[in-house]
């Protein structure tokens, strides 16, 4: 059970990253988020702070691995993906009193400012960009023409949001054949949601962990 969700996504977040982590404690990176966002007052201050002064971005050369999809790892490490590094500034922001959605395009993740017609790409050095530019981007990621389709634009609720990344992750563990951390991710998935394909995968990586114990 995803204990911080809906209500924090960090703590729910950091539950996600005890997977690869056992035993992580929360708060550390709980602070640091807290410590960061009380130094800003704006997107900007915000985008400037995390991009300009901590220098994060995005992974490029190993996309791939599972730390990027751990919270507590892309905040000490200052890299990660486009959902988690969407996490972190929406996290900063949020303490900041600067209020951004998560939008989950096609093969990509931004933020959405709220109010305006903006969105922050956390994994391309927190550009700002255009609904047009959005389009553009999901055309090339995933080759995917949303032109038509407004709805991608609002905000996914937080519960989608934790299942994107923990559909990242079981992806992840099982192309490494790490079979006992993908079926913890499953564990977590059919709790979410139930889904009689994500019961028989859970069931037939359960039998694969155990065939070699």
């Amino acid at each position: 059970m995803l204990r911080g969700a809906p209500g924090d996504l960090g703590i729910a977040a950091l539950e996600i990253a005890s997977i690869e982590h056992p035993g992580l404690d929360p708060q550390p990176t709980l602070t640091q988020l807290d410590q960061w966002g009380t130094r800003c007052h704006s997107l900007m201050s915000v985008l400037h702070l995390l991009y300009g002064q901590l220098c994060f971005s995005g992974n490029q050369r190993d996309y791939y691995n599972p730390l990027n999809s751990c919270l507590n790892s892309v905040v000490t490490r200052r890299t990660g993906i486009p959902i988690t590094l969407s996490l972190v500034v929406w996290q900063v922001a949020r303490r900041a009193g600067v209020a951004l959605d998560p939008i989950g395009l096609p093969g990509h993740f931004v933020l959405g400012v709220r109010g305006e017609s903006l969105y922050v790409d956390a994994f391309n050095g927190g550009q700002l960009l255009s609904q047009e530019e959005c389009v553009q981007l999901a055309a090339e990621g995933a080759g995917t023409d949303i032109s038509q389709d407004p709805s991608i634009f609002k905000p996914i609720p937080p519960a989608a949001v934790l299942f994107r990344m923990l559909n990242n992750l079981r992806a992840i563990y099982r192309s490494r054949n790490a079979y006992d951390k993908a079926l913890q991710v499953l564990d977590l998935m059919t709790y979410a949601t139930r889904s009689a394909d994500l019961e028989r995968e859970r069931a037939q990586m359960q039998e694969m962990v155990s065939s070699r114990r």
